[in-house]
């Protein structure tokens, strides 16, 4: 992956560097267990996210 090849770059000599690869549905299925949810664009498939 792009973003895994990018921080390789500055991974420390010694410690655990881990990532988690989601997809943007996965990431709007996210459940609250604490808190409210607010229905805005921010928290909707509805809107495209380019990192």
């Amino acid at each position: 992956m792009f973003m895994e090849r990018r921080v390789e770059n500055f991974l420390p000599p010694n410690g655990l560097v881990q990532s988690l690869v989601l997809t943007e549905k996965q990431y709007n299925d996210m459940h609250f267990l604490v808190g409210k949810s607010i229905d805005d664009v921010r928290n909707s498939s509805d809107r495209t996210v380019i990192l």
